[in-house]
């Protein structure tokens, strides 16, 4: 039985899941222009499941990535067919308020990118603005709890307020973005090559911290890692010149995945 409902040529493995998908992708296309960037992309988003993007550079992987919360509505040009639905419902329905929307993904981008204010406010600010907490002891918390869940809290808690986010390591900077990207309460995970420009033993902590949070939420993840999606990933999808080829388990992929795209790319013939 097949997972996720693909267009022609597109193979999938099941997965094994018995809940219902939290998001549904189907015959997704975008265009830049003339030029089209996704073709009749499809694919579900479980609960508690990390998905990894896999692909060559420029084959759609982060363009698909940004479909999922609607980063692309401010980009000049952009046309997108197809559906993407969250809990049943179009996130493109003329009734969804794209900010309130967004608020249900956490985004964490390739380059670590914390604010020039202290440490406390990177994590304190989204969760104040929003009203998510009642008063200063519940903030302060909250804010204690997205630092612990992105194992960060015990190397700065004595500085929480006298040093900013850019004053810290790279890896710590990336920690605190999850940290700050979990303070709105995010049912999904949205990250976009999060060890990308950071040390090997930065990437330990941050693919630690991938497992953990699967417990309670979706996490996609764009890498250019095969390593790193076989290591952290519960599936897996390839995407080759804007189409998503194959998708499905990763034991089953890196095994004996059914594209020969998909195949040359794991094993390293190209990409």
């Amino acid at each position: 039985m097949l997972d996720d409902k693909l267009p022609a040529k597109c193979i999938t493995h099941a997965a094994g899941r018995n809940a219902e998908p939290l998001i549904r992708v189907s015959d997704l296309s975008l265009f830049y222009g003339e030029k089209q960037a996704l073709r009749n992309v499809a694919f579900n988003i479980y609960p508690s499941e990390i998905l990894a993007f896999i692909g060559p550079s420029g084959c759609g992987k982060t363009t698909a990535l940004k479909c999922l919360n609607r980063m692309h509505d401010a980009t000049r040009g952009v046309q997108i067919t197809g559906s993407v639905t969250l809990d049943g419902q179009n996130i493109h329905a003329p009734e969804i308020d794209p900010p309130l929307l967004r608020r249900r993904f956490g985004w964490v981008a390739q380059k670590p990118n914390p604010w020039p204010f202290s440490i406390w406010e990177n994590v304190a600010y989204g969760p104040r603005i929003h009203g998510l907490t009642r008063n200063k002891s519940e903030l302060a918390d909250h804010v204690e709890y997205c630092l612990r869940r992105a194992h960060l809290w015990d190397e700065v808690k004595d500085d929480l307020h006298v040093k900013e986010g850019t004053a810290l390591s790279g890896g710590q900077q990336q920690r605190l973005c999850i940290a700050r990207a979990l303070s709105n309460r995010p049912d999904v995970m949205l990250m976009d090559e999060p060890t990308g420009s950071i040390d090997p033993i930065a990437t330990g902590k941050i693919e630690e911290l991938m497992t953990d949070l699967r417990a309670d939420h979706s996490v996609v993840v764009v890498t250019h890692s095969m390593m790193e999606a076989r290591r952290v990933a519960d599936r897996v999808a390839y995407f080759h010149l804007g189409r998503l080829l194959e998708i499905g388990p990763t034991e089953v992929m890196f095994g004996a995945a059914h594209t020969r795209e998909a195949r040359a790319f794991i094993s390293g013939k190209f990409g």
